[in-house]
C-alpha cells in the first residue's frame, strides 16, 4: 500500500501569525500540533498508511485558498454539531486528526478566514440567573502558513463574566452545600459556577478549586465523571494561562 506522508512544522501563532487569521487569535495560547525537544525546525512526519476518512465519502469538505482541502467524516446531532469525527487532507486522503476519542464532548465546526475552527463547547453557568449555557469556550483552529499546515488551541477570554457581586453569592452557596447524600446535584452546580468565579477573576475561587482537586476521582458513576470535568477543566484553563 502506497505510504502517505505528511510534513508539519511546530510554529507559535502569536510569532507566525499571517494577516489573514482572524482578530481573536490576539488571545490565542498556541500549542503545538505536536512535541520535539530536541529539533530546532521541530520537524515531525506523520505517515499513514489508510484513511478512513476519504474526500468523496465526506460529510464536508472546506477548500483553502492554496488549493489544499480538509474533509469531515462525521454525522451532524440535532444542534448542528459534531461529538465523533475526524477530519483528513484531501490532497493524500491521509487522517489530519481523530476527534472521535470522546463521545461526550459536542464541537461546532466553522470555516472562515481561510481557517477551519473547532469549537468545543462547554456548560457555562453565565446566563440569566446563572443557568448554563452551552457555548464554544475551547477553540482549536487548523490554517496555512507558507503551506504548512498549522494548529493553535486557546480558551475563549471573551466569555461574559461574574460581577463581583455574583462571585461573593457563588461562594456564598458553595460553602454551605454539602457533597453528602442527595445533595450532589446542587454540589455539582456549585463546584460548576465556582470555576466560572476563578475565570471571573476570584483567587478565592482558585483557592477553593485546588482543595477540591483531593477529591478527583473520588465518587462514584455520573458524580465523579462530571466532577472530574469540571476539576479538569479548571486545571488545563490554569495551566493555559501559566503557560503563556
Amino acid at each position: 500500500m502506497k505510504q502517505l506522508t505528511f510534513i508539519f512544522i511546530t510554529l507559535f501563532v502569536v510569532v507566525c501569525q499571517n494577516n489573514k487569521q482572524p482578530k481573536e487569535q490576539t488571545e490565542v495560547f498556541a500549542q503545538p500540533i505536536y512535541d520535539s525537544a530536541k529539533s530546532i525546525a521541530n520537524l515531525r512526519i506523520i505517515e499513514e498508511t489508510e484513511s478512513v476518512c476519504k474526500c468523496k465519502n465526506a460529510n464536508q469538505t472546506f477548500d483553502f485558498k492554496n488549493g489544499n482541502k480538509i474533509a469531515l467524516c462525521g454525522e451532524a446531532n440535532e444542534e448542528n454539531s459534531y461529538s465523533e469525527f475526524i477530519i483528513s487532507v484531501c490532497k493524500n486522503d491521509s487522517i489530519l486528526e481523530d476527534w472521535t476519542n470522546d463521545a461526550t464532548v459536542s464541537s461546532k465546526i466553522n470555516f472562515n478566514n481561510d481557517t477551519l475552527a473547532i469549537e468545543e463547547l462547554y456548560g457555562i453557568p453565565n446566563g440569566k440567573n446563572k443557568e448554563v449555557q452551552w457555548l464554544p469556550f475551547y477553540i482549536t483552529k487548523y490554517y496555512y502558513v507558507q503551506n504548512i499546515m498549522t494548529k493553535s488551541s486557546y480558551y475563549k477570554k471573551s466569555l461574559k463574566k461574574y460581577s463581583q457581586k455574583e462571585i461573593d453569592e457563588v461562594l456564598t452557596n458553595f460553602y454551605k452545600t454539602s457533597d453528602k447524600g442527595e445533595n450532589m446535584d446542587e454540589y455539582l452546580k456549585a463546584v460548576n459556577q465556582l470555576f466560572w468565579a476563578y475565570y471571573s477573576g476570584s483567587q478565592e475561587a482558585e483557592k477553593q478549586l485546588d482543595k477540591l482537586k483531593s477529591k478527583y476521582q473520588t465518587y462514584d458513576g455520573g458524580v465523579s465523571e462530571e466532577f472530574d470535568t469540571y476539576i479538569a477543566t479548571y486545571e488545563n484553563f490554569k495551566k493555559s494561562n501559566s503557560d503563556r
